[in-house]
């Protein structure tokens, strides 16, 4: 009892403090709310650099590049499409007070005693002597490449609604997204691009051009119709030149893959999935055939039809350029005719079947590089895809589209999980395993024309992985 009266009392007491306007003691409060949050990039970008080399006059060389949703933006339901752009800025290069030649270190070149930002310095400056090599600008940043670098995006990358370029005025908010550029431009032209979760539209194959410049003084009598014809756009060719002096020089350019937005998904509304607009219309966060609900439809029956079933990538009877193929098997009772079917990977080769092309029912077809048989080591070729397409003996694709849909696709790696062979082709086990997964493939056994083996043409060799 004496404990209860107590605090009474001094409740009291608290009271009559505060109605007398006396403070007798001072009352703080305080709330700790925990805020953290797991910071990770919208974009993944392959490879990180990109190295054309040793390259002449008018020579125009192309390259690849991946950019792609993270793993964990497609994780994250919240959000849906990512808008980036491609800028282009000159090189930094290492040197003494920036070994590792990083864009971000701070230099100190003559009239900075507070020092920049190295890639700063190299974008808001230009070389008193554009044509001397031993100019201080050239200490610290690498002649600029960035004027001769096109970027357009992969032939077999346009399966989808959201790949189609949007020409709209980038001054207003809404630029061209997927459209390209082409070579020949001021340093300040971008490319932009557009990636869509919900369309299945996770990755852009781009594909970055250099044309190489001529030296003033040393071009081509043609060097002007070179131009024209990779830029029609360009006023006066003859402004796109080198000075002679930076012969021998290596020149530089910095891409960089900016995000610009990032929306937030909208609320699905379930309806009926629709088995080929790349949308997930019923909201179970499958697309197209990867939803069950499509397992009947024709689209996605058609999709097993035609299987990639043997790959010859590394013949040794002829040389790689002479004797490279690959098999398609027709897995149905109907023939398929394959003609305007797209064959790729997934950098810049490509070539569309033309002209007739019938898969039997049950049958196969040999696709190759070479179709003289005296020259390919011997192999009775249904079509011959010339220099369009090179199956690397390492790691590579070859992918199968017609009328927009993918049929079928294999990613070899060259050795860790699918055959790794010399002279002989690998072949699948069986037509209706999973011929992207490189435990299902083996390796023939039987001869054929000058003396690899494989089976072009018929069964494959009975075999177990």
């Amino acid at each position: 009892m004496t404990r209860m009266n107590k605090k009474i009392t001094l409740s009291l007491a608290a009271l009559i403090a505060v109605i007398a306007g006396i403070t007798g003691m001072a009352a703080f409060e305080a709330h700790v709310i925990n805020v953290t949050a797991k910071i990770e990039n919208a974009l993944s970008v392959t490879p990180n650099e990109i190295a054309f080399g040793t390259v002449f006059p008018q020579e125009y060389t192309k390259k690849n590049l991946t950019i792609s949703l993270s793993d964990s933006f497609k994780e994250e339901s919240r959000v849906d499409d990512v808008n980036y752009v491609i800028k282009q800025k000159p090189k930094v290069r290492p040197n003494a007070q920036n070994p590792e030649g990083d864009p971000y270190a701070t230099i100190y070149p003559d009239g900075y005693s507070d020092g920049i930002v190295a890639h700063e310095y190299c974008l808001n400056n230009r070389p008193a002597k554009a044509d001397d090599p031993d100019d201080p600008y050239y200490t610290y940043c690498y002649p600029i490449l960035c004027p001769y670098l096109s970027k357009h995006k992969a032939e077999n990358d346009s399966t989808r609604p959201t790949d189609t370029c949007i020409e709209s005025d980038p001054s207003n908010g809404n630029p061209y997204y997927d459209c390209g550029v082409n070579a020949f431009h001021n340093i300040g032209k971008n490319a932009y691009g557009h990636l869509v979760k919900s369309a299945d539209d996770n990755v852009d194959k781009w594909v970055i051009d250099l044309a190489a410049p001529c030296f003033d003084g040393q071009c081509d009598q043609t060097y002007d119709e070179w131009v024209w014809g990779i830029n029609p756009d360009v006023a006066n060719p003859w402004d796109w030149t080198l000075p002679a002096g930076m012969e021998g020089q290596t020149f530089g350019c910095d891409l960089w893959i900016e995000v610009t937005g990032i929306s937030e998904s909208e609320e699905c509304v379930p309806t009926q999935e629709v088995c080929d607009d790349g949308i997930d219309n019923d909201c179970d966060g499958l697309v197209d055939c990867d939803d069950s609900d499509c397992d009947n439809n024709s689209v996605c029956q058609n999709g097993s039809d035609i299987v990639i079933n043997e790959i010859m990538q590394d013949p040794t009877a002829v040389d790689d350029r002479y004797g490279e193929w690959f098999e398609l098997y027709n897995t149905t009772d109907q023939p398929i005719d394959l003609e305007g079917c797209v064959v790729s990977d997934n950098g810049s080769d490509s070539f569309t079947i033309t002209g007739s092309l019938v898969a039997p029912a049950h049958g196969y077809l040999v696709l190759a590089k070479n179709g003289n048989t005296g020259t390919n080591g011997g192999v009775d070729v249904d079509y011959a895809y010339n220099s369009h397409m090179d199956l690397t003996n390492n790691d590579d694709e070859i992918i199968l589209t017609c009328d927009g849909a993918e049929m079928d696709r294999v990613e070899y790696d060259g050795g860790p999980n699918f055959p790794d062979l010399d002279g002989a082709s690998m072949i699948l086990n069986n037509p209706s395993s999973d011929n992207n997964v490189g435990s299902n493939w083996c390796v023939s056994t039987t001869s054929y024309g000058d003396g690899d083996l494989g089976t072009p043409g018929g069964s494959n060799d009975s075999c177990t992985p």
